[in-house]
Formats: C-alpha cells, sequence, structure tokens
C-alpha cells in the first residue's frame, strides 16, 4: 500500500461544496475551496478513486480541480447529487 498526495479544489473559486473521496474502502469527506487541498489516499500500485458529491452542487456543475504528476486537471463536471467521477490511477 502507498500513500498518495491528491490536491483538489473547486475550480470556480466557490467555498463550501462537499465531496466524498472513497479509495481502497476508505472515504475522505472534503469541503472544498478555491485553494488546494492535500489529500492523502491509499493506493496499491494501482486503484480507483472515487468522487461523489455529498451537498448539491452549485450553479450550473461542480468542476473539481486535482493537481496531477502532469499539473492541474479539470476533472468532468457535477451536476447532480447522483453523479459520480471515477479515476482510474496508476502509482510509480
Amino acid at each position: 500500500m502507498r500513500l498518495v498526495e491528491m490536491p483538489v479544489l473547486d475550480a470556480s473559486g466557490a467555498v463550501g461544496q462537499t465531496i466524498d473521496v472513497t479509495v481502497s474502502g476508505l472515504t475522505q469527506r472534503v469541503v472544498l475551496t478555491g485553494k488546494f487541498q492535500h489529500l492523502v489516499i491509499p493506493i496499491v500500485e494501482a486503484g480507483q478513486i472515487l468522487i461523489t458529491p455529498v451537498s448539491m452542487p452549485h450553479a450550473p456543475a461542480l468542476i473539481i480541480g486535482a493537481l496531477t504528476a502532469l499539473g492541474p486537471e479539470a476533472l468532468p463536471a457535477l451536476m447532480t447529487l447522483d453523479q459520480r467521477v471515477l479515476l482510474n490511477v496508476i502509482v510509480q
């Protein structure tokens, strides 16, 4: 198991949007802001990260920014509570 850092933010700069980040059976609840918040997630060599909105995405959509090894990346937009973002991750 490796601990990997994945900074996330609300790309709109708004404060207060809440998401759940689930990896390897562990769920972390995060209240997003316009600044990167550092998440530490456990992953074996490869795994999946599931991001779920907890609070209703603000209009028109919630766009989460994640800092990857290649730089900042905008994740797919979330517009309702029943949407999810699933990321496949390989740790090196």
